[in-house]
């Protein structure tokens, strides 16, 4: 009994790595159409970014 747990265990992590997988490929698609419908957005958004992190510093 103890093999198969270990089985639907390993099964859950590589589905939970899937839905993780698809979750960020579906996130990175959202972005891209943002920044071509409106690219002033997405260089407001970069920008405010990449200026947090150079304060962190």
């Amino acid at each position: 009994m103890k093999p198969a747990l270990l089985e639907v265990m390993r099964m859950n992590r590589i589905c939970r790595m899937v839905l993780a997988t698809c979750l960020g490929s579906f996130i990175l698609v959202i972005f891209y159409f943002q920044s071509m419908l409106h690219p002033d957005f997405f260089f407001f958004f970069v920008s405010l970014v990449c200026l947090r992190g150079s304060r962190a510093r």
